[in-house]
C-alpha cells in the first residue's frame, strides 16, 4: 500500500495531473452549459476542478434545499441513456461526476456528443 501511495505522489510531482483534470473539468462544464442553452433546457451545470454535475432545475441554487428541486426522472433517465452511448455517470440522484488523469479531450467530446443525442431524443 505504501508503494502505491509513493508512486502516486511521484506522479503528482512529476506530471501535470491537476492542470490536466482541471482543464478537462472546465471544458466539460462549459460544453454542457453551451449545449443545454442551445437546446433550451433549463439546467444548472456545477462543479470545480475535475468535478462536474448537471442539475435539471431552474436556477438559482444557493443551498442544498435548492438541489432537492432537481428533476430526478430527468437526472437518472439521462444518465441511464448515456450508457447506451458508451458514457457512464452513476445513475443516482445528485451524484457528481469526476474526471481522472486517464481521461482525454476525446472523452469530453464523447460526453458532449452523447449528451446532445440523449437530450435531443428526450425533447422529441
Amino acid at each position: 500500500m505504501a508503494a502505491a501511495a509513493l508512486a502516486t505522489i511521484r506522479k503528482l510531482e512529476a506530471e501535470p495531473v491537476h492542470e490536466h483534470v482541471f482543464r478537462l473539468g472546465e471544458r466539460a462544464r462549459a460544453g454542457l452549459r453551451d449545449l443545454y442553452q442551445r437546446l433550451g433546457v433549463p439546467v444548472v451545470v456545477s462543479g470545480f476542478g475535475s468535478v462536474f454535475v448537471t442539475y435539471f432545475l431552474e436556477p438559482p441554487v444557493d443551498s442544498y434545499e435548492d438541489l432537492l428541486r432537481n428533476d430526478v426522472e430527468w437526472f437518472v433517465g439521462y444518465r441511464r441513456d448515456l450508457m447506451n452511448h458508451g458514457v457512464f455517470e452513476l445513475p443516482l440522484n445528485l451524484k457528481r461526476c469526476h474526471i481522472s488523469y486517464a481521461h482525454t479531450d476525446a472523452d469530453i467530446d464523447a460526453l458532449l456528443e452523447a449528451t446532445e443525442g440523449v437530450i435531443a431524443a428526450k425533447l422529441k
